[in-house]
């Protein structure tokens, strides 16, 4: 019996079981409290998955009448009394996890999806590519991931990573979802697509096209060169190193049988709207 389950029957509470598949990787979460479980559940519809008898990461979330406890494989993480703080730590370990796993090639980009076609948007944390992202979902585009665009080693296809979408109060508020989401705060709040009044992606996809945004500019979209995608895609690379040669050639032919473009923009609902507009499909 896991720590988590001794506690909730010692408080007479029946844990929720959620699990899921995250790159490859199975993860089972136990939560005692309901509300926060629904949450959970909401937010990682699009990668559950059904119990499994095999080796899974076992996480374990405890509300000790008011005091959370995180626990990873019955080794304690945080204790505070934040559910937000909890949620946060929680999704950032998870995607830790994910791509810390993940055996194919993975850069720090934004990914939507046309039919089976992707279209990535790598850039640096806080360059705004969750925001545009987001934008892009909402004018239409399916979700694919906010985080990582990661390709399969052996074929180069997208592999989709569709964790929770994590914005900022103000990206809400641009997107169009501001009502107060169940864990409201300061920092970034975690959303799924469906907020977005969009969809997960469930194709087989391969990378048609490469986004190099910069922000603060006026609107315009123009086609780039792949001697200007393949640095952008090294540079914003996180995985992939065992073997610098094979990645290398793996993102260099992605970038050479992809489309690229130069998107200049300052408001990511009007730069999406530009871009369901006018890429080919």
């Amino acid at each position: 019996m896991t720590y988590a389950q001794v506690i909730h029957r010692g408080m007479g509470l029946k844990p929720t079981g959620i699990d899921i598949d995250l790159l490859g990787k199975r993860i089972r979460t136990i939560v005692n409290d309901p509300d926060l479980a629904g949450y959970l559940e909401r937010l990682l519809e699009d990668a559950r998955v059904e119990p499994t008898e095999g080796p899974v990461e076992i996480f374990e979330i405890t509300d000790l009448r008011g005091d959370w406890v995180l626990r990873h494989n019955d080794r304690g993480i945080l204790q505070t009394e934040s559910r937000t703080r909890l949620v946060e730590r929680f999704l950032s370990t998870l995607n830790e996890l994910a791509l810390d796993g993940f055996n194919g090639v993975a850069i720090h980009a934004g990914v939507v999806a046309r039919g089976r076609r992707a279209m990535a948007i790598p850039g640096r944390s806080g360059a705004g590519k969750s925001t545009l992202t987001a934008a892009c979902v909402a004018a239409g585009f399916a979700y694919v991931s906010d985080e990582a665009l990661c390709l399969d080693r052996l074929t180069g296809d997208v592999v989709p990573y569709p964790r929770p979408l994590m914005l900022s109060a103000a990206s809400s508020r641009l997107i169009g979802i501001s009502d107060s989401p169940p864990l409201a705060h300061r920092g970034k709040i975690a959303w799924g697509p469906i907020d977005l009044g969009g969809e997960t992606s469930s194709l087989p996809l391969h990378l048609a096209d490469v986004v190099l945004a910069e922000r603060g500019a006026a609107l315009s979209l123009e086609p780039a060169s792949p001697s200007d995608v393949i640095p952008e895609l090294l540079r914003r690379s996180f995985s992939g190193y065992e073997d610098r040669t094979e990645s290398f050639e793996l993102l260099a032919r992605a970038a050479i049988d992809c489309r690229a473009w130069r998107l200049r923009y300052s408001d990511a609902v009007e730069a999406a709207a530009l871009l369901r507009r006018t890429l080919p499909v």
